[in-house]
């Protein structure tokens, strides 16, 4: 075959190889596969012809620059499609072009002087001076295009960053030889000159980087700020993308016209795009954690007339879906119907949104909940177990025991709760003694239930041999401890 025959053998085969390597790492796979069949055709035909014919310098120096040409355009597509998969950087669109623009020179060039014999010193000259006048005539676009391979080659940004320039905020979408497009957030693609970005101050937030986000929130006069305070750091501490390095902390901006105004100042790490997300995530929390707490967002006072319509129908409706759940709950079901009343009365409503932990499990706790409206999903080790809906409960060996929380719950849905504390029970209990017995009772059958209140028992009866009635005794002895009877 020859040297020729093996080169020629040795060049198919390195192209077969490119071929199946762009199938599997480059998207551009057809255009590609064209420019490399283009560049076997033409040494195939190089091989073929020069048994045929003699081969001058002029036809070895076009034949030069076309395979030039076609290998630049297959560097073009493998610095755009692999170089970020190969050398983890991604190598800017305008530095890329200036790169190959000048490999294309610089061969172009070197085939004038080798093929053609052409002496490049006039043209070098001729070009100097008319390099100089299209510099004074194009100065802006040179400028932008110093900027752009500039701004580029120190990285100040990539494509897909998120950017402020100006009061304009968006993604970068690329830069060429005279601008750089962003894509806004509300739509729509505006170009900047690359001169513009390198004097003025940007502000590049990456793809995903660190920011501040301030919320602010207006309260009554007549809410405590040490309270209001508490409530807006423990709404920043349960939320999941607000850091705890730096701590969120709030500030009291003023005390305007009708309210106290606050600043909560959180922490996030996200893509820039996505701060009113969390903004409106917090303000939600915000609504009903607020009126979980009692505290009030105030509105400027105006003279209005309204038309007072009556509630009575409607409280007493609210009344009575409260007895309905209540008659629902085994330990409460047996109350007297005075209890059961006075209980309907006292017991409170709190509100929660979707996504809130209303417990944590571990935590201490003394209160029990009723499901008036919305589902909850029930936590344990992190591990979904159930879910409760309207009429269901949770917390009661915490409002009877004091036992800490034995598993976390977080609302599904938007939630309305009946909330029984300690301090309220204790006072039904207080007018009818008789509930003590009933309880009693539950907590005995609970006690299989309960790792902590089951070992009491079981304790109790080794050391004592006690039977049911016994058992029964020293639970309602602790009940009156507990209550503090």
């Amino acid at each position: 075959m020859g040297i020729k025959g093996d080169i020629l053998l040795i060049i198919i085969l390195f192209f077969i190889f490119l071929m199946f390597l762009s199938k599997r790492i480059i998207k551009n796979f057809k255009k590609l596969n064209t420019y490399l069949f283009f560049i076997l055709i033409l040494v195939i035909l190089r091989e073929g012809f020069e048994y045929l014919f003699d081969f001058n310098n002029k036809t070895i120096g076009l034949y030069f620059i076309t395979v030039t040409f076609l290998v630049i355009k297959i560097l073009g597509i493998f610095l755009d499609e692999t170089s970020y998969k190969i050398i983890h950087f991604e190598i800017p669109k305008l530095l890329r072009s200036v790169i190959l623009i000048v490999i294309f020179i610089v061969s172009f060039f070197f085939a004038l002087k080798k093929y053609y014999n052409i002496n490049l010193t006039p043209f070098l000259t001729t070009s100097a001076i008319l390099s100089a006048v299209i510099g004074l005539a194009l100065q802006d676009t040179l400028t932008n295009f110093i900027a752009g391979i500039v701004l580029t080659s120190e990285k100040n940004f990539k494509r897909g960053d998120s950017v402020v320039v100006d009061n304009i905020e968006g993604k970068v979408n690329d830069t060429d030889w005279r601008s750089t497009k962003i894509t806004k957030f509300g739509g729509g693609v505006v170009s900047i000159p690359n001169s513009i970005l390198l004097k003025d101050k940007f502000i590049n937030y990456y793809r995903k980087s660190k920011y501040r986000i301030d919320i602010e929130i207006g309260t009554s006069y007549n809410d405590p700020p040490n309270k209001v305070i508490k409530v807006l750091l423990e709404i920043a501490k349960n939320n999941k993308k607000v850091l705890k390095d730096p701590l969120p902390e709030v500030l009291i901006r003023q005390y305007g016209d009708f309210s106290i105004d606050y600043i909560l100042r959180i922490w996030v790490v996200d893509d820039y795009l996505n701060r009113w997300s969390i903004k409106t995530d917090i303000y939600r929390e915000i609504w009903y954690s607020f009126l979980r707490n009692g505290i009030k967002i105030p509105f400027p006072v105006r003279e209005n007339i309204e038309i007072i319509k009556d509630v009575k129908e409607e409280n007493k409706q609210e009344f009575e879906n409260r007895k309905v759940l209540i008659n629902k709950i085994e330990f409460l079901k047996s109350l007297s119907e005075k209890s059961k009343n006075e209980l309907s009365k006292k017991i409170r409503v709190l509100r929660y949104g979707k996504g809130e932990i209303i417990v944590k499990e571990g935590e201490e706790g003394d209160s029990f909940f009723i499901i008036q409206s919305g589902i909850v999903d029930i936590f344990i080790n992190n591990r979904k177990i159930a879910n409760l809906k309207k009429g269901d409960f949770f917390g009661e060996m915490s409002l009877l025991t004091g036992n800490k929380r034995n598993a976390t719950v977080v609302a599904t849905t938007d939630l309305e709760l009946l909330v029984l504390d300690k301090m309220t029970f204790r006072k039904i209990i207080e007018n009818d003694k008789a509930i003590l017995d009933i309880l009693s009772e539950y907590l005995l059958k609970r006690g299989e239930e309960n790792t902590k209140f089951n070992k009491d028992i079981n304790d109790l009866s080794k050391k004592q041999n006690t039977n049911r009635a016994d058992i029964k005794k020293s639970i309602f002895k602790k009940l009156i401890n507990f209550f503090e009877f």
